[in-house]
């Protein structure tokens, strides 16, 4: 059903904008002849314009004067046959003419004269409620010919279209445009609710454009009809001084501010968005320039930027989107195509290049510009709401894999520490049965490496079970130490006595030097370090420990500095030995899980502390020091 709006609206404007010139009935006929002369000065008095008889040239109506100040004469000759009545009405249309004088003679050939124009209050014309506006009232009691005369001279376009019907076929005639209008109003009233609901759902700043244009639109019905004058505001005739500017400005402004939000003319055709901006600012322009009297001048060139600048670019603008994949271009191009053929049709009538209803052009353009740009918006809003419901969709699915996934972490963590207590319960028995062996006074050289290296062994592979669940549990939450003061030399000494053979490190720490510290976090992050000093460091090359009382962040601390040799070709970059799962090439070809020093930085982190890495050249190698500085903090947990 809304398919066919457009095919109502069509017949609808069609009877709504065709002229009548006579009386359909077949015994009421009225010939009439119409002629036009332009007095350029607009000073002209009626008698002198009589004295010109010569100079008045026949017309077809309607007549287009263009963009002009001058007063435009009319002749107008009526003679009616026998059997034809005797009261006609003369109307004239746009609706928007400022200033409208009508000469009829009596028997004296004395003429009088009728005013009417939107300069007037509509309780002088009393007439244009019954007939339309602006209509006059013809009394022909004979069968001779009549002259009248018709001045016209507007701040607008010289556009007339004249119409004259008995008075029962105007009555009739103006009924029937005030139902057709209320159809074309109708048409463009739904169209406005749709869109603003549509507008509503998407938030989308173009539809507010568009709002701004069906609103225009229907405001330039009402101004051409008459409608807005007689009923809506009938008492204050200057409120409408310069109507034909503001319907012009808000045509342009919005069209072009359409094409702007719509299309991002300013991410995509960047070019084009600031000639765009020109445009509205031109026609702005052109509106403020009314009241300075500069409109007829200025108007001429608004009109040609937009014919053959602003409606050319709209065009390639909405086709190329097409391209690329804006839903509605395809529509919105069709809506300007149009647009621009009617646009240039006014354009050729406003200038008097030949004659064709005005009002006519500007209906059939305000409609079906703003019935193919709703669709267009339609299926934009289609589109939207399309990728929004697949958007909640994508989200519903993502959310329901990181639950399965979040489980499935749970399940591995899980299983990973019931695995963990399994290992390490043997470890820790091997452990403690090499412990007792090496305790026997008699054993050999050899048996003792073989047990180091079992003990060696056996605390890598604790250290890496711990590194392992520890990195895993911190993806759940956050490491929460319990932080004590602790005598940083036993811990490192009984460490190395435990883990690594003592020979290998160098110690400078003070023996009542205490640090604030979760003793197994800590004694993870040494374990971690020294072990990877030893495996990185050349044979029998020493390892430094260094720890002393420093402040930073105007805090007081202690900073524990760990040092080794590293042999390398080119300067090693140490920003990647901290990252998780980064695993460097020793010089025999040891490997890990590259999750040490990760976890290392993790419990510096923690503990609120600053993790450092520096390098320095040495001869044939390099001097690699880590620095883990850990704050005092006075509330800590009691032994």
């Amino acid at each position: 059903m809304f398919k066919l709006l457009p095919l109502l609206i069509l017949i609808s404007q069609f009877f709504y904008t065709s002229p009548s010139y006579s009386s359909s009935s077949k015994h009421e006929q009225l010939f009439s002849e119409i002629s036009a002369l332009t007095d350029e000065s607009g000073e002209k008095t009626l008698a002198e314009i009589i004295e010109m008889d010569g100079e008045f040239k026949k017309i077809t109506p309607p007549f287009s004067g263009g963009f002009t100040q001058a007063a435009n004469w009319f002749r107008i000759v009526i003679q009616r046959t026998e059997d034809a009545p005797i009261e006609w009405v003369l109307s004239a249309t746009p609706a928007y003419l400022n200033d409208i004088n009508f000469y009829s003679a009596n028997n004296k050939n004395h003429y009088t004269m009728q005013q009417a124009g939107d300069l007037f209050s509509s309780e002088l014309r009393p007439l244009d409620k019954l007939y339309g506006a602006y209509s006059f009232v013809l009394n022909i009691t004979d069968t001779l010919p009549h002259v009248y005369f018709l001045r016209l001279q507007t701040r607008s376009t010289s556009t007339l279209n004249i119409s004259i019907l008995s008075t029962t076929d105007s009555i009739k005639h103006n009924i029937k445009k005030k139902m057709l209008l209320c159809i074309l109003l109708g048409g463009l009233s739904f169209i406005f609710i749709q869109t603003t609901l549509m507008w509503k759902q998407t938030q989308h700043k173009s539809y507010i454009a568009f709002l701004g244009y069906i609103l225009i639109s229907i405001f330039v019905l009402l101004i051409m009809d008459g409608t807005w004058q007689q009923y809506l505001i009938p008492d204050y005739p200057e409120l409408f001084t310069y109507t034909p500017q503001l319907m012009m400005w808000g045509l342009l402004f919005f069209i072009n501010l359409f094409f702007i939000l719509f299309f991002d003319t300013s991410k995509n055709f960047p070019i084009f968005h600031k000639v765009f901006c020109g445009v509205l600012v031109l026609a702005t322009l052109n509106f403020l320039s009314a009241p300075l009297g500069y409109y007829t001048i200025i108007t001429p060139l608004v009109v040609a930027t937009n014919l053959f600048v602003a409606i050319p670019m709209q065009l390639y603008v909405s086709w190329r989107s097409k391209h690329h994949l804006i839903e509605g271009s395809l529509s919105i191009f069709y809506g300007v195509m149009l647009y621009y053929i009617s646009y240039g049709g006014m354009l050729l009538t406003a200038l008097g290049v030949f004659s064709i209803s005005a009002i006519s052009i500007i209906n059939f353009q305000i409609f079906f510009l703003v019935f193919l740009l709703f669709i267009g918006l339609q299926q934009h809003f289609k589109s939207l709401i399309k990728f929004k419901q697949e958007g909640v969709m994508r989200l519903q699915t993502a959310e329901k894999i990181a639950k399965i996934e979040s489980q499935q972490s749970k399940d591995k963590s899980t299983f990973l520490n019931l695995v963990a207590h399994e290992i390490k319960t043997p470890l820790a028995v091997i452990d403690s049965a090499i412990q007792i062996l090496e305790t026997q006074q008699d054993l050999d050289v050899m048996v003792r490496k073989r047990h180091h290296r079992i003990r060696s062994s056996v605390s890598n592979l604790t250290d890496l079970l711990d590194n392992t669940f520890l990195s895993e549990r911190t993806k759940e939450a956050p490491l929460q130490p319990k932080k004590e003061l602790c005598e940083l030399r036993s811990i490192v000494e009984h460490l190395i006595q435990a883990k690594f053979a003592g020979d290998y490190f160098h110690l400078e720490i003070a023996d009542n030097l205490q640090c604030v510290a979760d003793v197994t976090l800590l004694n993870l992050a040494l374990s971690n370090l020294f072990g990877n000093a030893l495996k990185f460091s050349p044979n029998k090359s020493k390892i430094t420990v260094v720890a002393e009382k420093i402040m930073k962040q105007n805090k007081d601390g202690v900073i524990i500095s760990v040092s080794n040799n590293y042999i390398a070709e080119h300067k090693p970059e140490t920003s990647q030995w901290f990252t998780k799962y980064y695993q460097a090439k020793t010089s025999s070809n040891q490997e890990g899980l590259g999750l040490g020093l990760y976890m290392v930085k993790k419990i510096v982190e923690t503990h609120g502390g600053v993790f450092k890495c520096s390098i320095e050249p040495r001869e044939h190698q390099w001097k690699v020091t880590v620095q883990l500085w850990l704050p005092e903090i006075k509330e800590v947990s009691e032994k």
